[in-house]
Protein backbone atom coordinates (compact mmCIF):
# COMPACT_ATOMS: atom_id res chain seq x y z
CA UNK A 1 0.00 0.00 0.00
CA UNK A 2 1.37 3.40 -0.93
CA UNK A 3 1.94 6.18 1.59
CA UNK A 4 -0.77 8.30 -0.05
CA UNK A 5 -3.36 5.57 0.43
CA UNK A 6 -2.32 5.08 4.04
CA UNK A 7 -2.62 8.81 4.74
CA UNK A 8 -5.99 8.96 2.98
CA UNK A 9 -7.28 6.00 5.00
CA UNK A 10 -6.03 7.60 8.24
CA UNK A 11 -7.67 10.91 7.32
CA UNK A 12 -10.94 9.17 6.53
CA UNK A 13 -10.81 7.31 9.86
CA UNK A 14 -10.25 10.60 11.72
CA UNK A 15 -13.22 12.21 9.93
CA UNK A 16 -15.50 9.25 10.70
CA UNK A 17 -14.47 9.22 14.38
CA UNK A 18 -14.99 12.99 14.63
CA UNK A 19 -18.49 12.66 13.13
CA UNK A 20 -19.37 9.85 15.54
CA UNK A 21 -18.16 11.93 18.51
CA UNK A 22 -20.25 14.90 17.33
CA UNK A 23 -23.34 12.67 17.04
CA UNK A 24 -22.84 11.32 20.57
CA UNK A 25 -22.32 14.85 21.91
CA UNK A 26 -25.49 16.08 20.18
CA UNK A 27 -27.56 13.18 21.54
CA UNK A 28 -26.30 13.84 25.09
CA UNK A 29 -26.98 17.58 24.83
CA UNK A 30 -30.50 16.91 23.57
CA UNK A 31 -31.04 14.54 26.49
CA UNK A 32 -29.87 17.21 28.93
CA UNK A 33 -32.05 19.84 27.26
CA UNK A 34 -35.13 17.62 27.47
CA UNK A 35 -34.47 16.13 30.92
CA UNK A 36 -37.19 18.36 32.38
CA UNK A 37 -39.86 17.04 30.00
CA UNK A 38 -42.00 14.04 30.76
CA UNK A 39 -45.40 12.50 30.38
CA UNK A 40 -47.77 12.36 33.32
CA UNK A 41 -47.90 9.67 35.99
CA UNK A 42 -50.63 7.08 35.70
CA UNK A 43 -53.72 8.13 37.66
CA UNK A 44 -54.35 6.43 40.99
CA UNK A 45 -57.84 5.40 39.84
CA UNK A 46 -57.72 5.23 36.04
CA UNK A 47 -60.86 4.99 33.96
CA UNK A 48 -61.57 1.76 32.10
CA UNK A 49 -59.95 1.54 28.68
CA UNK A 50 -62.34 1.85 25.76
CA UNK A 51 -59.70 0.89 23.18
CA UNK A 52 -56.24 -0.71 23.36
CA UNK A 53 -54.20 -0.74 20.14
CA UNK A 54 -50.75 -2.29 19.55
CA UNK A 55 -48.38 0.32 18.08
CA UNK A 56 -44.79 0.97 17.13
CA UNK A 57 -43.64 4.23 18.70
CA UNK A 58 -41.62 6.29 16.19
CA UNK A 59 -40.60 9.63 17.72
CA UNK A 60 -41.63 12.73 19.63
CA UNK A 61 -40.94 16.16 18.14
CA UNK A 62 -41.79 19.75 18.91
CA UNK A 63 -45.30 20.62 17.72
CA UNK A 64 -45.41 21.29 13.98
CA UNK A 65 -41.59 20.92 13.78
CA UNK A 66 -41.27 17.28 12.66
CA UNK A 67 -37.48 17.49 12.35
CA UNK A 68 -36.87 18.79 15.91
CA UNK A 69 -36.72 15.61 18.00
CA UNK A 70 -37.45 15.67 21.71
CA UNK A 71 -36.17 13.10 24.21
CA UNK A 72 -38.68 13.15 27.06
CA UNK A 73 -38.45 10.49 29.75
CA UNK A 74 -39.99 7.26 28.47
CA UNK A 75 -40.13 8.44 24.85
CA UNK A 76 -36.47 8.76 23.88
CA UNK A 77 -36.23 5.57 21.81
CA UNK A 78 -38.37 3.65 19.35
CA UNK A 79 -40.28 0.76 20.86
CA UNK A 80 -43.24 -1.55 20.47
CA UNK A 81 -46.14 -1.11 22.85
CA UNK A 82 -49.77 -0.14 23.20
CA UNK A 83 -51.90 2.99 23.23
CA UNK A 84 -54.91 2.71 25.51
CA UNK A 85 -57.73 5.21 25.23
CA UNK A 86 -59.96 5.89 28.25
CA UNK A 87 -62.38 8.66 29.15
CA UNK A 88 -59.68 10.36 31.28
CA UNK A 89 -56.87 10.26 28.71
CA UNK A 90 -54.37 8.19 26.79
CA UNK A 91 -51.96 5.63 28.28
CA UNK A 92 -48.71 4.97 26.39
CA UNK A 93 -47.14 1.68 27.45
CA UNK A 94 -43.89 0.98 25.61
CA UNK A 95 -41.47 -1.90 26.03
CA UNK A 96 -38.43 -0.92 28.08
CA UNK A 97 -39.97 2.02 29.93
CA UNK A 98 -42.66 2.80 32.48
CA UNK A 99 -46.13 3.53 31.16
CA UNK A 100 -46.95 7.20 30.91
CA UNK A 101 -50.24 8.99 30.78
CA UNK A 102 -51.51 11.90 28.71
CA UNK A 103 -54.55 13.33 30.50
CA UNK A 104 -57.54 14.43 28.49
CA UNK A 105 -56.80 18.10 29.29
CA UNK A 106 -53.26 17.84 27.87
CA UNK A 107 -54.36 16.45 24.49
CA UNK A 108 -54.39 19.04 21.71
CA UNK A 109 -54.84 17.25 18.38
CA UNK A 110 -54.69 13.89 16.63
CA UNK A 111 -53.87 13.59 12.93
CA UNK A 112 -52.61 11.11 10.40
CA UNK A 113 -49.37 11.76 8.57
CA UNK A 114 -46.96 10.10 6.20
CA UNK A 115 -43.61 10.91 7.78
CA UNK A 116 -41.79 11.91 10.95
CA UNK A 117 -38.17 12.81 11.61
CA UNK A 118 -36.58 9.68 10.14
CA UNK A 119 -39.48 7.49 9.14
CA UNK A 120 -41.59 7.60 5.98
CA UNK A 121 -44.53 5.26 5.45
CA UNK A 122 -47.55 4.88 3.20
CA UNK A 123 -50.03 7.73 2.98
CA UNK A 124 -51.41 8.53 6.46
CA UNK A 125 -49.53 5.55 7.93
CA UNK A 126 -48.59 7.34 11.16
CA UNK A 127 -50.90 8.64 13.87
CA UNK A 128 -49.67 11.89 15.41
CA UNK A 129 -50.86 12.83 18.89
CA UNK A 130 -50.21 16.45 19.89
CA UNK A 131 -50.11 17.07 23.64
CA UNK A 132 -48.88 19.45 26.30
CA UNK A 133 -45.88 17.95 28.05
CA UNK A 134 -45.36 18.11 31.79
CA UNK A 135 -42.32 19.90 33.22
CA UNK A 136 -40.50 18.26 36.08
CA UNK A 137 -40.42 20.70 39.02
CA UNK A 138 -37.09 22.50 39.19
CA UNK A 139 -36.32 22.01 35.48
CA UNK A 140 -34.19 24.77 33.99
CA UNK A 141 -36.66 25.72 31.26
CA UNK A 142 -40.16 26.49 32.51
CA UNK A 143 -42.02 27.19 29.25
CA UNK A 144 -44.85 24.94 28.11
CA UNK A 145 -43.90 22.50 25.38
CA UNK A 146 -46.44 21.04 23.01
CA UNK A 147 -45.15 17.83 21.50
CA UNK A 148 -46.15 15.65 18.58
CA UNK A 149 -45.73 11.92 19.29
CA UNK A 150 -45.84 9.63 16.26
CA UNK A 151 -47.15 6.07 16.38
CA UNK A 152 -47.55 3.44 13.69
CA UNK A 153 -50.62 1.33 14.38
CA UNK A 154 -49.70 -2.32 13.82
CA UNK A 155 -53.10 -3.25 12.31
CA UNK A 156 -53.90 -0.62 9.64
CA UNK A 157 -57.63 -1.31 10.05
CA UNK A 158 -57.41 0.04 13.63
CA UNK A 159 -55.73 3.34 12.62
CA UNK A 160 -58.97 5.21 11.90
CA UNK A 161 -60.61 3.69 15.00
CA UNK A 162 -57.74 4.99 17.17
CA UNK A 163 -57.85 8.49 15.66
CA UNK A 164 -61.61 8.60 16.15
CA UNK A 165 -61.38 7.42 19.77
CA UNK A 166 -58.70 9.99 20.63
CA UNK A 167 -60.70 12.72 18.84
CA UNK A 168 -63.55 12.18 21.31
CA UNK A 169 -61.19 13.24 24.12
CA UNK A 170 -60.19 16.54 22.53
CA UNK A 171 -61.63 19.89 23.56
CA UNK A 172 -64.60 20.91 21.37
CA UNK A 173 -62.57 23.48 19.37
CA UNK A 174 -59.78 20.98 18.62
CA UNK A 175 -62.18 18.15 17.83
CA UNK A 176 -63.97 20.34 15.29
CA UNK A 177 -60.66 21.26 13.65
CA UNK A 178 -59.68 17.59 13.58
CA UNK A 179 -62.86 16.49 11.83
CA UNK A 180 -62.38 19.25 9.22
CA UNK A 181 -58.74 18.22 8.66
CA UNK A 182 -59.71 14.58 8.08
CA UNK A 183 -62.22 15.37 5.30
Amino acid sequence: MSIERTLLAALLAVVVIALLLLMVRSWKRRGTRDSGLTGYALPAAPAAHTLVVPVAYVATTKHELPLERLQPAGLAFRAQGTLAVASDGLTVDLAGSDALFIPRGALREVTETTWAIDRAVESDGLSCVSWLMQRIPGAAEQTDTIADSYFRVIDPAQRAVLVSAISTLLPASAAGANSEAQK
